[in-house]
């Protein structure tokens, strides 16, 4: 098993679009992707709170300022992908995780290559993880 993270950005330096484009291009090329947006820190913050969890004051601090992300999950086949477009309209940045069998790994990764104008990343290499022990 392989784990693939990666980000996307525009080859133009600009955004990758608004949150339906990113959605409607990634969408084209892995179907059947779930799509939705991530709860706040303060109402991650409230479900600790509820449940009697004490959390210290930096922590609160830093997840008091979380905002919701638009988050994407495709499971099929043998491989999983996740993608995070972010929290605002515009998307400048995608950050995904391809993971699953080798071969299925880089069919995915040779998709997301497809798309005109992203460039698929890191620049200074991939980080994989061969998840089997």
């Amino acid at each position: 098993m392989e784990e693939l993270q990666l980000t996307i950005q525009s080859t133009e330096g600009a955004s990758l679009g608004d949150t339906e484009e990113v959605r409607a291009a990634l969408n084209a090329i892995f179907p059947g992707i779930d799509w939705e947006w991530t709860s706040t820190g303060v109402d991650r913050l409230a479900a600790a709170d509820a449940a009697g969890l004490e959390l210290p004051a930096a922590v609160r601090r830093a997840m008091e300022s979380q905002p919701s992300v638009h988050c994407g999950e495709l499971k099929t086949g043998g491989v999983t992908a996740t993608f995070n477009l972010g929290p605002g309209s515009a998307v400048p940045t995608v950050w995904a995780t391809l993971g699953g069998d080798r071969v299925l790994v880089a069919a995915m990764l040779s998709r997301l290559r497809t798309l005109r104008g992203w460039s698929v990343g890191p620049n200074e290499g991939w980080l994989i993880i061969d998840t089997e022990q």
